[in-house]
């Protein structure tokens, strides 16, 4: 039998392995991925399990401190839990939606069951603290039959844990099994293909190639050590080895003539090594002066901001002092000092929104983890007398936690927030929804919603320039440089911003930014 024909025969076997082999290599990605949404269903289902024990929890929590203190916040927070958050029925309903079996569902039917009826316990402790009967009320929320229900919840909810453990428990060991299997059928599938290579190699490399490859590897180490001079004898024979002689023949001119082209490609390698130089040092040079713009951009923004307020707050003064020095002023008069003094606030808010963009372009603050809900939490919190004025109502879901500038992204929200109390509608109370999602990849989408006055989508890219407005500053106040800001933030953290609206629909922000900064990306320059 020919080299070739021995070859052939057990490189097909060998393929023939390595089909069998990628066939039980799919197998245990298969059987990976199965587990790992197996993993995922179990882990979902103990999340729900412990959203009904927290839902459950909170309305306790809320209960006994309006019981022992009487605040009506905690009342407020109980029935906001109950008709509208709805964290248990959405719990139960999640469950229904996965086809959890019906007799692990069973103990998270009695769990809310036993939660529901434990509700009227609540109210009659609620109505008790309305009479002033504050020992009936505590009695009802921290006595023995209080404590009695409450175990009977969580001790439904932990048998539900426990099932769902032990049925992934017992998924792990099933694909274990079964990944060990198809482990063992791949490594005794390597170990043949090895014999068989093995073979190949004693057989058909050193019997038959030896001698030949000895000659031929000579032959090349002389010519890859620049010995073009070298005499190389090839076989008549059409076989194999004879074709590496021709070959190694044309390699021998082709080297040749490569000699003579190296050198010019070395002279070209020099050349561009010392433009690349140039470069680098023009690079450096650009950035360090580019830093030092920067600095003097900041430094400027913030002496200027300081030298022109000056003189406003003077005006402010000045006005005022003349309004106590002519008490008989005439309408007119009064009307001017008062548009005057109107101008100069105006501009005070311009020069202050002007010096916070500045520091956006030039100060650079360090990226650290931060929880969305805090931020947020603290942006209604500064908001709270603008949201109780217009009668706002802000929802906010859960949101996630990201690398970000703490400080930025409070401005970022509560310019988003503000844009919408301001521009409401006459005589409906706003309503903003501020909720998140996942794109699937590496940034969140937050999403702030509202049912405000809205505006023409012809607009949607000229909102985010600096001083842009589309009402007059009579109609709603404003410098025009809030939504600017808003995106130079974004743009900071290296995410997006965008809108949509309809004219008397309100307005809608899709606010995109990544979960993590990379340190090439944190600002466009390495930390």
């Amino acid at each position: 039998m020919s080299i070739f024909s021995t070859f052939r025969a057990i490189v097909f076997i060998i393929v023939g392995l390595f089909f069998l082999v990628s066939f039980s290599v799919y197998k245990m990605n298969v059987l990976e991925k199965a587990h790992y949404h197996a993993l995922a269903y179990q882990a979902e289902l103990q999340e729900l399990g412990e959203q009904l024990a927290q839902g459950s929890d909170y309305l306790t929590d809320e209960i006994r401190r309006y019981v022992q203190f009487g605040e009506r916040v905690h009342y407020d927070n109980f029935w906001n839990e109950v008709h509208v958050t709805r964290s248990r029925d959405k719990a139960v309903e999640r469950l229904k939606e996965l086809e959890v079996l019906p007799s692990e569902l069973a103990y998270i039917e009695k769990a809310k069951g036993y939660s529901d009826h434990l509700i009227k316990t609540e109210e009659e402790a609620m109505a008790a603290v309305e009479r002033k009967d504050f020992d009936e009320a505590r009695r009802l929320a921290f006595g023995e039959y209080y404590g009695e229900q409450k175990n009977l919840i969580m001790g439904n909810i932990k048998k539900f844990q426990d099932t769902v453990n032990a049925r992934a428990q017992a998924l792990t060991e099933h694909f274990h099994d079964k990944l060990s299997f198809f482990m063992m059928l791949t490594n005794l599938l390597l170990l043949v293909s090895g014999v068989l290579v093995l073979f190949l190699v004693y057989s058909i490399g050193i019997r038959r190639l030896l001698n030949p490859l000895k000659y031929l590897t000579h032959i090349m180490q002389e010519l890859v050590q620049g010995n073009l001079e070298i005499p190389i004898q090839v076989s008549g024979k059409r076989d194999e080895m004879a074709e590496m002689g021709r070959a190694l023949q044309v390699f021998k001119e082709n080297a040749i003539k490569k000699n003579i082209a190296e050198l010019e490609r070395h002279k070209a390698e020099m050349d561009l090594e010392k433009h690349l130089e140039d470069l680098e040092k023009l690079v450096q040079e650009r950035t360090s002066a580019l830093e030092k713009s920067n600095q003097n951009l900041s430094d400027f923004a913030s002496i200027a901001s300081h030298d022109l307020q000056e003189p406003l707050r003077k005006v402010n003064m000045f006005g005022d002092m003349l309004k106590e020095l002519n008490q008989d002023l005439d309408e007119k008069s009064c009307d001017y000092i008062n548009r005057m003094q109107s101008a100069t606030f105006r501009m005070q808010s311009f020069m202050n929104d002007l010096l916070e963009f500045s520091k956006l372009t030039t100060e650079d603050s360090p990226f650290v983890k931060i929880d969305f809900n805090k931020i947020i939490e603290g942006t209604l919190s500064d908001l709270e007398t603008r949201i109780n004025e217009s009668q706002g109502t802000i929802n906010v879901d859960t949101l996630p936690g990201i690398e970000a500038d703490p400080f930025q992204m409070h401005q970022l929200f509560q310019n988003l927030v503000s844009n919408a109390l301001k521009y409401r509608k006459e005589d409906v109370d706003p309503v903003i929804n501020i909720s998140a999602q996942s794109d699937g990849n590496s940034h969140v989408i937050i999403k702030i919603e509202d049912n405000g006055i809205g505006f023409d989508e012809k607009y949607k890219d000229k909102i985010f320039h600096l001083f842009q407005r589309l009402h007059g500053k009579n109609e709603y106040g404003g410098t025009g440089m809030g939504l600017a800001i808003c995106k130079k933030i974004v743009e900071h953290h290296n995410g997006s911003i965008t809108v949509n609206s309809t004219p008397g629909a309100g307005i809608t922000f899709h606010v995109s930014l990544p979960k993590k900064q990379t340190p090439l990306s944190r600002g466009g320059k390495e930390r």
